[in-house]
């Protein structure tokens, strides 16, 4: 893949013809975690009946690339299924998801929360963007992004 301009980044409404591509990466993303952490791993047979609902299919140049889906409660916002594919990796279009979300959260909620298996990746990642780590478990890592709500503007 080639460098990638946050312009090259797009995000869509995962429909059900999405599922078998997030139940892959899933399978990518989590498969030697599971097997680490929990001594073995069961792919899903489905998403759910609630699938595609607050599930976002990430897109660079219109192809997809990856998926996370969230959930609003009062005033959390919670990342749940990020995973991008291996060839995406590495160009920044992560990071760049991440901030949107955030900045999405910011509107109406304080926190951002997640939950990741231990050892992923990803914890470098959403370390990178400033969530802390709140709780830790032999299997799973609680991580959360405390939104700031205070109006800037160029002479702060």
């Amino acid at each position: 893949m080639m460098a990638v301009a946050p312009s090259d980044i797009g995000l869509r409404r995962a429909t059900g013809n999405d599922e078998a591509f997030v139940l892959y990466l899933e399978g990518l993303a989590t498969r030697k975690l599971a097997e680490a952490a929990f001594g073995r791993w069961i792919p899903r047979p489905g998403m759910g009946a609630s699938f595609p609902e607050a599930t976002c299919i990430i897109q660079v140049r219109n192809s997809d690339v990856g998926c996370f889906t969230i959930h609003e409660r009062y005033n959390v916002v919670e990342i749940d299924q990020f995973y991008l594919h291996p060839e995406a990796q590495g160009f920044g279009v992560d990071k760049h998801v991440l901030e949107r979300i955030v900045t999405f959260a910011a509107i109406e909620h304080e926190l951002v929360e997640t939950s990741l298996i231990a050892g992923s990746d990803a914890q470098e990642l959403f370390t990178g963007c400033g969530f802390k780590i709140i709780e830790v478990s032999a299997k799973r890592i609680r991580m959360e992004y405390a939104v700031s709500r205070k109006i800037t503007t160029w002479i702060n």
